[in-house]
């Protein structure tokens, strides 16, 4: 997994537990899994994980577990939706 010195600013401003991420050779952050309490997620894939809220600006979504938070723009492929908002940027 990438070193947390090669995360982008917004991904270490986050509140995380146990994140495991990589960065691809385009830059782009990969999530494998872990949790995101909060903060903005600004594009990359998450492939598995929690989510507990926060606000997901955009990016595609593989999979995982959805609590809470506001979903502004991306691709959602598959997952659990439990709450939260759906909206889209205009």
């Amino acid at each position: 997994m990438t070193d947390k010195e090669r995360w982008p600013q917004w991904l270490k401003d986050a509140d995380t537990e146990d994140a495991i991420v990589t960065i691809d050779e385009d830059c782009r952050v990969v999530w494998h899994g872990g949790t995101w309490k909060d903060g903005v997620w600004e594009g990359g894939l998450w492939k598995s994980g929690i989510w507990e809220d926060g606000l997901w600006y955009y990016g595609t979504w593989l999979s995982g577990l959805w609590l809470d938070g506001t979903w502004q723009d991306g691709l959602w492929i598959n997952g659990i939706w439990k709450g939260g908002t759906w909206k889209y940027r205009t």
